[in-house]
């Protein structure tokens, strides 16, 4: 019989499935439509610090980018006023 293999506790990836049940048809259509907002704006801003990574890779004296919390909400509630993302 093989060994199990081991993996180191840091490494394991744990993750959280939810199963909403809504009470009627219009409530399921708003949970659907803030679903997708919100992997729209995570694939975004994915999409954007990933872009600012690379030039600043490319060119160090290009300002690092910042992942804090402050900063993705300040530019989250940027796109929010935004009037082409009114919908966000």
């Amino acid at each position: 019989m093989p060994a199990k293999a081991t993996v180191p506790q840091s490494a394991v990836i744990r993750g959280v499935r939810l199963r909403l049940l809504p009470e009627s048809k219009s409530v399921a259509c708003h949970l659907a439509g803030q679903a997708g907002a919100c992997r729209w704006l995570w694939n975004h801003l994915l999409a954007q610090k990933q872009d600012a990574y690379r030039q600043w890779q490319e060119n160090p004296e290009n300002p690092k980018p910042c992942l804090s919390f402050y900063a993705l909400g300040k530019e989250f509630t940027a796109l929010r006023n935004d009037p082409a993302h009114a919908w966000l």
